[in-house]
């Protein structure tokens, strides 16, 4: 029986997303506002604050964390980071926190807030980690034990 590859894609939720559109739509009015003022250092706040809502926005619809079938793909807006499945030992959460991989070499990543329970995360990450590659020796004994009942 073939196993069909895993792919479970963890993106920003709804709600992240619909507040970081209000956040910035927030921002571009003052910033309307504020450019008939006579303060130039208020406009130039006004504008750096357009800038970053617009910058969350954007974060907000491509940010995501991939389960692939060999490795964890996290895509930000400025970075792409790729973990394939043989350099993590252990996934890591604490109630309040984000989402942590231990990798072999004894250092820690950090993944990016998606807005879903860390729970369901972690969940879902330690069942990838868990589960037999497609391939895998463990897979591939198994078919070999049912070849030899046969015959």
């Amino acid at each position: 029986m073939k196993r069909t590859p895993r792919r479970d894609v963890f993106r920003c939720a709804t709600w992240m997303r619909v507040a970081a559109l209000l956040a910035a739509g927030l921002f571009l009015t003052v910033l309307t506002t504020t450019s008939r003022t006579k303060r130039p250092w208020t406009f130039r706040a006004a504008v750096l604050l357009a800038v970053v809502g617009c910058l969350g926005v954007a974060e907000s619809f491509v940010g995501r964390v991939e389960l692939g079938e060999h490795d964890i793909r996290v895509v930000e807006l400025f970075r792409r980071r790729r973990y394939p499945r043989e350099t993590i030992s252990s996934v890591k959460w604490e109630k309040g926190g984000p989402v942590f991989l231990r990798l072999r070499n004894e250092t820690w990543a950090g993944l990016p807030n998606t807005g879903y329970a860390n729970t369901k995360v972690v969940g879902a990450i330690r069942a990838w980690l868990n589960e037999p590659q497609i391939g895998d020796g463990a897979v591939q004994q198994g078919d070999e034990a049912d070849e030899g009942r046969d015959g």
